[in-house]
């Protein structure tokens, strides 16, 4: 669990209108039924997922994109699950930004940087 300060130095440089979505996997849970073609179902799920979070903020009139610079550790450690161990450990799949794109904010807010990264030593 991160501290008030931890968290304040985390999102920092987010625009105070960004909400973020981390997703993730439990490789075992396909197993049982994909075998070695697991992980192939589990991206193809997250494909599924991300897509959908896209779909619902066009509806919404919003915008929403991955943050690809965000590593695996550190999205592990943002989503609580970097102790994890065994087969129900869960695996970090990405980390999406959502927000309110209309015109006004346009104007006014430059384009989300998908290079975002936490500061360094905040994770």
């Amino acid at each position: 669990m991160f501290s008030n300060d931890h968290w304040h130095a985390l999102i920092e440089s987010l625009s105070q209108d960004i909400l973020l979505i981390g997703l993730t996997s439990i490789y075992w849970r396909e197993s049982w039924k994909y075998g070695e073609r697991a992980f192939r179902y589990c991206q193809h799920d997250m494909g599924h997922a991300i897509a959908a979070i896209v779909i619902a903020a066009a509806a919404l009139g919003w915008h929403a994109t991955l943050l690809p610079a965000v590593t695996d550790q550190e999205l592990a450690v943002l989503l609580g699950v970097d102790m994890q161990q065994g087969i129900e450990a869960e695996h970090p799949g990405c980390l999406l930004a959502v927000w309110s794109f209309d015109a006004k904010s346009a104007v006014n807010n430059p384009a989300f940087d998908r290079n975002y990264r936490p500061a360094p030593g905040v994770l």
